[in-house]
C-alpha cells in the first residue's frame, strides 16, 4: 500500500488532505497528471531522464557505508555501471531497517523485496564488508573516489519528560524486546498504527495515542482506509486523537488535548513512534574524511524516508557516478 504508482488516486490532485478535510475528487485528467513512480523499480517512469545520463568515464572505486535498501540498491545499479564497489555495514547481515519485516506479522511483501535485494548482491562482483563500523579514520585509509553514505536515521527524541524510558517502534520487532500486555503507542502516524497492528497480533491490547484529528495523517485515502479497516477489525486496538504526550511516567502518559485538559492513561509498556531524525553529524564527519571523493547522500541520512526514497535515491546517485 505505498501507492506511489498511484498518484493522484491515492492523493486527490497531488495534493494530501488536511486532517479532518474531506479530499477532493479526483478526475481522470488529475489521476494521470499524478502517476508517479514504483517503490521497488527504480527505473519506473524514469526512462526518458535515464536516456539522458552518460555511461561512466571509468570504472571508479566507490564505498558505500550502509547496508539498508538505500545502500544496497546503489551498490547493484553501481555495480551493474562496471564500478569497484565495497559495501560496508556493522551489522551481521544486510538489510537496515528492514529487518524489521522478518519478524513482523504483516509485512511479508516487503520481506521478500528486502530478500531479493540482498540476494541481487550476492549475485554481484561486490566486496560487502559485514560487522565493519565506517568510521571517519576508516573512510580516510579507504580513500574513496566517491563515497555514498547511506546510515540510515534514528528515532526522534522530543524533549518529553521521560523520554528515554520508552521503547522506540522498531525495538519491539526484536526477539528479546520485553513488552508488557497493555501497550501505549504514542505516536499515529503509519509506522505507529502498523507497530500498534503487529503488536495487536502479537496478544497485546494496545491503545493508541495521536495528536492530531486523525491517524495516519500523512498516508493518502486508499491506505488511510486500509490502514482504519485493519485497527477496526482488531478489538484489542482502541485510539485516542487529537491527545498530546507531555510526560512518560513509570505506570504510562499524560495527555493533554487541544483546551490544555490532561489526563492519565496507564499502560504496562509505552513504545514511541514519532518519526526519524537523520545522523547528520555523522554523515558530514565521513564526508569530510572522504576527502576529494565525489559524495551522494542518500535514504535516511537525509532525512526521515520510505523505501521509495532510499532506492529511488540509491540507484540514481550510482547512474551519475563518471
Amino acid at each position: 500500500r505505498c501507492y506511489h504508482c498511484y498518484g493522484a488516486a491515492a492523493f486527490p490532485f497531488g495534493n494530501k488532505p488536511n486532517p479532518g478535510e474531506p479530499p477532493p475528487r479526483p478526475t481522470p485528467a488529475s489521476m494521470m497528471d499524478g502517476v508517479e513512480h514504483c517503490t521497488i523499480n527504480p527505473r519506473a517512469n524514469k526512462e526518458v531522464l535515464l536516456e539522458t545520463i552518460p555511461e561512466p568515464q571509468g570504472s571508479r572505486n566507490v564505498l558505500i557505508i550502509g547496508g539498508g535498501p538505500a545502500g544496497m540498491q546503489a551498490a547493484i545499479t553501481a555495480c551493474d555501471r562496471g564500478h569497484k564497489v565495497t559495501l560496508v555495514d556493522k551489522d551481521t547481515s544486510l538489510g537496515g531497517i528492514l529487518h524489521f519485516t522478518d519478524t513482523d506479522t504483516f509485512k511479508v511483501d516487503l520481506k521478500n523485496f528486502k530478500d531479493l535485494l540482498v540476494r541481487e548482491v550476492g549475485r554481484r562482483n561486490i566486496d560487502v564488508r559485514l560487522k565493519t563500523t565506517a568510521t571517519p579514520e576508516f573512510v580516510a585509509n579507504f580513500n574513496p573516489e566517491v563515497l555514498i553514505p547511506a546510515i540510515g536515521a534514528s528515532p526522534t527524541k522530543p524533549p518529553t519528560p521521560g523520554i528515554d524510558t520508552a521503547i522506540p517502534a522498531l525495538e519491539v520487532y526484536k526477539p528479546d524486546a520485553n513488552i508488557g500486555q497493555k501497550v501505549i503507542m504514542v505516536g499515529g502516524g503509519l509506522a505507529g498504527c502498523e507497530t500498534a497492528l503487529h503488536l495487536a497480533d502479537k496478544g497485546h491490547d494496545v491503545i493508541i495515542v495521536e495528536m492530531l484529528d486523525r491517524l495516519a495523517s500523512e498516508v493518502g485515502n486508499m491506505a488511510l482506509a486500509a490502514i482504519n479497516d485493519q485497527i477496526g477489525r482488531r478489538k484489542n486496538i482502541t485510539a485516542k486523537t487529537g491527545a498530546k504526550c507531555i510526560e512518560i511516567t513509570p505506570t504510562g502518559i499524560k495527555t493533554e488535548n487541544a483546551t490544555g485538559e490532561t489526563e492519565v492513561i496507564t499502560g504496562d509498556t509505552v513504545v514511541c513512534s514519532i518519526g526519524m531524525s537523520a545522523r547528520r553529524s555523522e554523515v558530514e564527519n565521513l564526508k569530510s574524511a572522504a576527502g576529494k571523493a565525489t559524495v551522494f547522500e542518500v535514504g535516511d541520512c537525509v532525512r526521515g524516508a520510505k523505501v521509495f526514497e532510499a532506492v529511488s535515491e540509491g540507484f540514481m546517485a550510482a547512474m551519475r557516478i563518471q
